[in-house]
């Protein structure tokens, strides 16, 4: 059994006040996950993260513009 986990990490919202450590909580939560849990697969979004690569469509965008639409397809995927 695959162990996956997903890790969101957004300091600036359109009608929120900016957060300062959310990017780099993620950052930690996902190194954790990574290295020291060992999943298999950490899907990380923030505003500074790589795209992330998929098995057989476009590579799903994981910077600053996430919606719940986001969430939502990608959790279906």
């Amino acid at each position: 059994m695959a162990n996956w986990a997903i890790t969101i990490g957004i300091n600036s919202y359109r009608y929120l006040q900016p957060l300062q450590f959310a990017m780099r909580d993620a950052d930690a939560v996902q190194q954790f996950f990574s290295n020291e849990l060992g999943f298999q697969q950490v899907y990380h979004f923030t505003e500074s993260a790589p795209s992330i690569p998929q098995d057989y469509d476009p590579e799903l965008d994981s910077t600053s513009v996430i919606t719940e639409a986001h969430i939502t397809l990608f959790a279906m995927a």
